[in-house]
């Protein structure tokens, strides 16, 4: 009888693994439906005349039209075919909706993203574009829904995963992407929570310490607080309601130079944005041409135009402007009714609304949404009921970036378009926001440098540093900076123009900026490389984009070297560091020692004075890590135990640790050890990277060079689970030459297709990694001649079925 029911046992075992074997077989093949049509000829509604859709070894299109709305349709086309759930995951992260497809989990997001309106707001910007961009947006929006309509294969595999349709294509989710790089680029309003966090923490004195001066000599692109206010608010609370998607920080690199400092006696523009970097990356290489347009670059699935690149006539980069346009405004709340607040002497209602979070797998979430004269509240849909119960504050956002007459797309139209710098400056005229640095070259050989975008006036000019009174008057704005008085440069006398995150302006620039800049390391590293010689040619120029020198790591060993080493462990590898010239090689020792050591002396000089609020702070901050070990030296001492240590012993516990932990991970000699062997560039996919199995097929991995602070960037974040993985770098670089344009060069960092299944999902990692630029096609035949697929959109006539021929 036993043996009767093994028997059944192992043939019902068996049936099931041959069910799952073919279920695996048949999901394969289906899936791989959802990969799109290449070439042949496809019947569409909306088009004017044929276009041609010519794809590179690469998988990079090559659009050629005979309008430009075909061009613009042809691109959402291709945007649809290629990054459809990227699109998917951007317009529902603003709309608030990620929760309707992954539960709970999203409502972190969900929360913050109805609370700040900002799909609400898209909507409103709509209304204020001009008729030639609007079009533009309507051609763009009919090609992505026509692809829906006929396509012959099922959706990208995450949507059959998660069970999920494709809503029509929306004019307003093309402004989508622009509000979200908003909320990830614009970081000040999240410093000054995390600033006033720590002064509740560790007082006003750790201010100075934590977040030292920009360096008087570091380049620049041109050349008493109410401690009571923080008492009212859990900013605790508030920090921890931030969902992942509003932490990353944008950073940087764009230089340019004249015909005087090249080779080929034309201007050089290079561009490297550094962004998070995911499966797929954010950008989707491109070649636009119609009849008035020639474009080559970089655009974003979700909307028309290219964000980076050249045109016939000029060539932009774009970096990170560190600008404090936003505030954090706290408003005192009205004791007698707590559905209004308090300005000077009057009670001003706010503005109320709610709205529901439908949630998978779980019950609905009802949130109370309310905004002041300032912007939407960070409450992120307390319900009014419970407020009295509450703090006597509550927090605000106010920022240019949150106003309904968000003309952006309109500016990036005019710099598609431009022929020169006036044309270019009058085209960011209507740029609002994120406030960005933005360089410029053009074939006559002009170089120019402007910060467009609006920037507050306060009355108090610096009160933006932290959360502000929005019951006081002198928190209120005087106005904003007139377009005219923009920090800008135009072909400066060197014949050279850097922004890498960067100062932007000295002292004598009359109206304030910002307290907060960014990273001036790679500034000066290449100012140190294109001072290095007179003229450059544009490989030179390109492999300056491999530059992977650290000169944050140099000026940080200098006090981290100022100890006797315990043993002779120490001693050898004291010794190893100080013949290391800063380079973040893949294949060296120093720069994983270096590292380690750097993260284990992070926590113990300021982690214990931090208590909570450490896991925010704690980075890769080496101006700290300076300032403390040669000004403020009395915080090495740990206040949690009862002896008094000092710098020495801090550090040597330190490199204790570091060595330790690289002795348990990769062996006892470091001799052996590689900065590869915990560095390397993790792409992640947004949907498959929390489930076991497809997380692993879906990853992209791979050694890399650099740190936070090279020029080929590659930043680590010492919050992360695993600290040393590099999530944030270039993923699109560009190298504009003007004495043949058709010259210039590119990469990105995973490949042009977001479906898994695609030979183009990571075909070009090796080539990211290894700072390995390529070039478009010169012209249609060369295009053509070497490509895998060429594919017809044709127009749809009344009596055509609309579908593949």
């Amino acid at each position: 009888m036993i043996r009767n029911f093994s028997r059944r046992a192992l043939r019902i075992a068996v049936k099931l693994i041959l069910m799952l074997a073919i279920a695996g077989v048949v999901m394969f093949f289906w899936f791989r439906t959802s990969l799109p049509r290449l070439d042949g000829s496809v019947t569409v509604a909306g088009l004017e005349q044929p276009v041609s859709i010519v794809r590179d070894t690469r998988g990079i299109p090559h659009i050629y039209a005979k309008t430009e709305n075909d061009a613009w349709f042809a691109l959402g086309y291709v945007h649809a075919q290629d990054r459809l759930f990227q699109m998917e995951m951007q317009r529902r992260i603003v709309q608030g909706r990620l929760s309707e497809i992954i539960g709970a989990s999203g409502l972190l997001s969900d929360r913050l993203f109805r609370s700040l309106g900002l799909y609400r707001r898209a909507q409103e910007s709509l209304k204020h574009l001009p008729a030639e961009p609007f079009k533009m947006v309507e051609a763009y929006t009919a090609g992505v829904n026509q692809w829906l309509l006929t396509r012959n294969g099922t959706l990208p595999p995450e949507f059959n995963l998660f069970f999920v349709e494709f809503e029509p294509w929306d004019p307003a989710d093309t402004i989508v992407w622009g509000k979200l790089m908003a909320v990830r680029l614009s970081t000040d309003w999240k410093s000054e929570l995390l600033r006033a966090r720590i002064v509740q923490e560790a007082g006003e004195a750790s201010i100075p310490v934590l977040f030292p001066p920009y360096p008087g000599d570091a380049p620049i692109t041109i050349k008493s607080y109410e401690e009571g206010l923080l008492k009212e608010l859990d900013l605790g609370a508030l920090l921890a309601a931030l969902p992942h998607e509003v932490l990353g920080a944008g950073a940087s690199n764009a230089w340019a130079l004249s015909p005087e400092r090249t080779d080929t006696g034309a201007a050089i523009l290079a561009s490297d944005p550094h962004l998070d970097m995911n499966a797929p990356v954010l950008w989707y290489l491109v070649q636009i041409n119609a009849p008035g347009l020639s474009l080559n670059g970089a655009t974003v699935p979700g909307g028309p135009l290219l964000i980076l690149g050249h045109n016939r006539h000029i060539a932009w980069g774009m970096t990170s402007a560190h600008i404090d346009t936003d505030d954090i405004i706290l408003e005192k709340l009205d004791p007698s009714d707590p559905t209004r607040y308090l300005v000077g002497d009057k009670s001003l209602a706010f503005d109320i609304r709610t709205e529901k979070i439908k949630v998978r797998f779980g019950e609905d979430v009802q949130l109370t949404i309310r905004e002041s004269r300032n912007g939407p509240a960070l409450d992120f849909g307390d319900d009014l009921k419970d407020l009295e119960k509450k703090e006597q504050r509550v927090a605000v956002l106010r920022s240019p970036w949150l106003s309904r007459a968000d003309t952006n797309s309109a500016s990036f139209a005019g710099i598609n378009k431009a022929k020169n710098w006036d044309e270019f400056r009058n085209a960011l005229r209507l740029f609002v926001g994120p406030v960005q640095n933005f360089v410029y070259a053009d074939k006559a050989g002009n170089i120019g440098y402007l910060v467009p975008g609006v920037i507050p006036v306060r009355k108090l000019p610096d009160s933006g540093y932290l959360p502000q009174d929005g019951s006081d008057p002198d928190s209120e704005l005087t106005g904003y900076i007139p377009n005219d008085a923009l920090p800008q440069s135009y072909n400066p006398p060197d014949g050279v123009l850097i922004t890498a995150n960067n100062r932007i302006a000295g002292g004598d620039y009359p109206y304030f900026l910002s307290k907060s800049w960014g990273d001036h390391y790679r500034a000066t590293r290449i100012a140190q490389l294109v001072a290095a010689k007179r003229r450059f040619t544009p490989d030179e120029i390109a492999r300056m984009q491999a530059d992977h020198v650290s000169l944050a790591a140099r000026a940080t060993l200098q006090p981290m070297l100022k100890f006797e080493p315990a043993g002779e462990l120490q001693r050898r590898t004291i010794e190893m560091m100080k013949g290391w010239d800063g380079a973040m090689a893949l294949t060296r020792p120093e720069p994983l020692i270096y590292t380690v050591w750097f993260y284990e002396l992070n926590r113990r000089l300021y982690g214990d004075e931090l208590g909570d609020v450490a896991d925010r702070f704690v980075s890769y901050r080496p101006e700290v890590v300076i300032n403390i070990l040669t000004n403020h030296r009395e915080w090495c001492d740990d206040v949690r135990t009862g002896a008094t240590e000092d710098c020495p012993a801090i550090l040597q516990q330190s490199l204790t640790a570091a060595l330790d932990f690289l002795s348990d991970k990769l062996g006892d000699n470091p001799f052996f050890w590689r900065w590869g062997d915990l560095h390397y560039a993790e792409m992640r996919h947004q949907a498959f990277s929390p489930i076991p199995l497809l997380n692993r097929l879906t990853t992209i991995r791979i050694a890399a060079n650099g740190s936070r602070h090279t020029v080929n960037k590659a930043a680590m974040d010492y919050r992360d689970a695993n600290p040393f993985v590099a999530r944030q770098g270039a993923g699109f670089r560009g190298v504009y030459d003007f004495s043949d344009l058709k010259k210039s060069c590119f990469t990105i960092s995973s490949g042009q297709s977001g479906n898994p299944y695609s030979f183009y999902y990571d075909n070009l990692v090796q080539d990211w990694r290894d700072v390995r630029h390529w070039r478009l096609a010169p012209d249609e035949a060369a295009a053509r001649q070497s490509a895998v697929g060429v594919l017809t959109l044709s127009p749809k006539t009344s009596n055509a079925p609309g579908s593949d021929e």
